[in-house]
């Protein structure tokens, strides 16, 4: 593990530096937004977020979500599907930036303290340094980043553990602060929703030449083949059921067993000086066989059942140990061999034009689709400045207006909704009888409204404040150990305390919340 940081030696202060420079790039002035890399992609802190460094951000959260890291959990916990969101992307801009201001640094020794705990890395409980090869194969390759880079990751899950131990030094919460804690958990709220499909807006857009072209130029750098790999296999299969219908489990079983440890003994003979596959295999009896085509990871051969548990493994072979565990699969089992790879090449023109002219459409109904709603917005309070309701002054604008189940922080709202979380959370920031900014939600924008909130009396309120301030206090010791001049600095930042648990969410909410996260652009 020394030796692997050794090798990748990045320097970590100077990453802290790096990131932060790279994030926020957009601090500079105004951009034209003739062209899509220093197009608006959202507004943050009152500044235009440009279209290059809020890709760059995206990249990386998709990075913290393959990895399985708490950073992806906390920016993005509003994503349902592992795949980042839009409230994730900009979350993270707010991550760096309070992580920066609160003068978190990592040292060498965490970053290894990390690898050792991240799972993704691990094999047999222990880091494997195989397993950093095909991660970054399959996954950092393709979004332009290199093995090396693992390490400023890791760092960032060491910043976000170090940033929680900062915001649990709090001191004790006072009674106002108490009642403001209770009122969020119990409050109920009813809002309702109009919704603009990306869909209803991509089928109008169209995508020049010039404009595909242009986009080729400016991201073939990362524009790339993944990986292939071509493998040799030896197989020992269970022979098909009489009577063609699939064997119940105890027979399966019985009829696999032999031939897990034959394939578990050829593993073992192959650990031995000069051990020839080919010879060995026959030898056990196996079905000896190659992949005819090169593969990628996302693709696994048909020839090895096309399972995606064969191409994982074959993407972790390397030509210094070229052979794999015994793998059993549904027909039976199996041992692997690295037979041949070809390196990721840059893609052509022809090769990326697809992926390109769908990008573009995309960003196009994106902007389309703001562009409306923005619109929408603006009519709409007006309409409601002069008596209207949510739902007449949608209805009188041609839009449908739902309703969405009662709600609050403690009971979501019932049956299923695909822009629940979205209303939620930009519900929280409305009076009622408001209608919000455009929210974005992934692929499509929606105008929020608070129709109706329902908050605990005085008498309600009163019977936990002393129970909940007590459990702040007591869980509020765990900072006792930072330094002095941190928690200084901390205390003077944070504006609302909570149950230790609580706060660090609580915090953070408010950090996005005064950043702006979620909110699109205004449309000019």
């Amino acid at each position: 593990m020394v030796n692997t940081l050794r090798r990748w030696s990045t320097p970590i202060m100077g990453f802290v530096t790096v990131i932060v420079i790279v994030s926020f790039v957009f601090w500079g002035g105004n951009r034209s937004n003739s062209d899509r890399g220093n197009a608006t992609a959202a507004i943050l802190y009152g500044k235009p977020v440009n279209a290059d460094a809020y890709r760059h951000q995206a990249r990386r959260l998709e990075i913290f979500a393959r990895m399985g890291s708490e950073v992806f959990a906390v920016m993005d916990p509003m994503s349902r599907t592992g795949e980042p969101t839009r409230i994730g992307v900009e979350n993270l801009f707010v991550f760096d930036r309070e992580a920066n201001e609160l003068g978190i640094t990592v040292t060498d020794e965490e970053i290894q303290k990390q690898l050792d705990e991240c799972s993704v890395f691990q094999q047999d409980g222990k880091f494997d340094g195989q397993l950093c090869d095909f991660f970054a194969q399959k996954f950092l390759t393709p979004q332009g980043y290199n093995k090396e880079q693992i390490v400023q990751f890791v760092a960032d899950e060491v910043r976000l553990k170090k940033m929680r131990d900062i915001i649990g030094s709090t001191v004790a919460a006072t009674p106002e602060q108490v009642k403001d804690y209770i009122q969020q958990e119990h409050t109920s709220t009813e809002a309702s929703y109009v919704a603009f499909k990306r869909v209803d807006f991509r089928k109008e857009q169209k995508v020049t030449d010039e404009e595909l072209k242009k986009s080729f130029e400016e991201k073939k750098a990362f524009l790339k083949t993944p990986e292939l790999r071509k493998a040799r296999y030896a197989a020992f299969l269970m022979p098909p059921a009489p009577d063609g219908k699939p064997l119940e489990e105890k027979a399966r079983t019985e009829q696999l067993q032999p031939l897990v440890q034959k394939a578990y003994d050829l593993r073992q003979d192959l650990v031995l000086p000069n051990a020839n596959f080919e010879q060995l295999a026959t030898k056990a009896g196996a079905t000896i066989g190659e992949t005819k085509e090169f593969f990628d990871a996302e693709h696994p051969p048909a020839e090895i059942e096309s399972a995606a548990d064969a191409a994982t493994t074959i993407f972790k072979l390397t030509k210094e140990k070229p052979y794999s565990d015994h793998l059993t699969l549904q027909k039976g089992a199996y041992v692997l061999m690295l037979a041949d790879t070809k390196a990721p090449e840059p893609q052509t023109f022809e090769m990326a034009k697809s992926q390109i002219e769908n990008d573009l459409l995309d960003a196009k109904a994106d902007e389309a689709t703001r562009k409306k709603a923005a619109e929408m917005q603006v009519k709409i309070a007006e309409a409601q400045k002069a008596g209207k309701s949510f739902y007449q002054a949608a209805e009188a604008l041609g839009l449908k207006a739902e309703p969405l189940p009662m709600f609050s922080s403690k009971v979501p709202p019932m049956g299923k909704n695909e822009y629940a979380r979205y209303i939620v959370q930009a519900a929280g920031r409305l009076a009622p009888g408001n209608v919000s900014d455009v929210v974005n939600a992934d692929k499509d924008e929606l105008l929020v409204n608070v129709d109706r909130r329902y908050t605990l009396d005085e008498e309600m309120l009163n019977t936990d404040k002393a129970t909940i301030a007590k459990e702040i206090e007591e869980d509020n010791d765990s900072g006792a150990n930072l330094p002095p001049e941190i928690r200084a600095r901390f205390r003077n930042q944070l504006r609302r305390p909570g149950l230790k648990s609580r706060t660090f969410q609580m915090w953070f909410s408010d950090r996005s919340m005064e950043a702006g996260v979620g909110a699109s652009p205004k449309q000019s």
